[in-house]
């Protein structure tokens, strides 16, 4: 079974990594999508999208957003961001997109593989919000990829509570220290997402 990190960050492919679940690198795995972003780039046909349009630093310069895709990007793609100058070269912007585009086919053939559980962060949305987001991404990716077995899995920084989603199981993690995430919540996601 392949195991797919769909963001909302970093922290759940830095979680795959370190518990050696993650095969390769994906396309969600090192940037930040909001939903509205993962929704209209699951279909990973993005040549001709991605940085097609102006991309822009956040005030703080430590991040910049594509805006034709609306993701989000960090220093570790971008040297501008990582040290706080806003300065982003066509050179690093072209590179930038080939390495994605390259992880976006990759995604795409992991996506219709035969059995997929795909991981989504959910950070500090409302437990509706949150259902409804879950119910739209399920819906998409059985639209985009009508022959993979999909099983879901929701990670949850909101309180725990009984809430059984309608797709799939929405297990808590507690908050981190940093962006890295709790390791211990996370063994503990492990143990149950790898019982399937």
């Amino acid at each position: 079974m392949r195991i797919i990190s769909l963001g909302h960050a970093c922290q759940v492919a830095h979680q795959l990594r370190r518990l050696e679940v993650a095969k390769e690198t994906l396309f969600y795995d090192w940037i930040v999508s909001t939903h509205d972003a993962l929704m209209s780039t699951l279909h990973l046909e993005l040549d001709g999208i991605l940085f097609s349009e102006r991309i822009e630093f956040d005030s703080r310069k430590v991040r910049l957003q594509d805006k034709a895709s609306g993701l989000w990007f960090y220093g570790h793609d971008f040297p501008g961001a990582a040290n706080k100058t806003g300065i982003a070269t066509k050179d690093e912007v072209d590179a930038v997109r080939e390495k994605y585009l390259r992880r976006s086919e990759r995604t795409k053939q992991a996506l219709s593989e035969n059995d997929v559980t795909v991981i989504r962060h959910f950070y500090d949305l409302q437990l509706e919000k949150a259902q409804t987001e879950q119910l739209e991404i399920a819906a998409k990716l059985e639209q985009l990829y009508p022959g993979t077995n999909f099983l879901y899995l929701w990670i949850s920084e909101l309180p725990e509570s009984d809430h059984t989603p309608h797709k799939g199981r929405m297990l808590h993690v507690p908050k981190g220290a940093d962006w890295k995430g709790d390791d211990h919540a996370w063994d503990r996601v492990a143990e149950r997402f790898m019982r399937q």
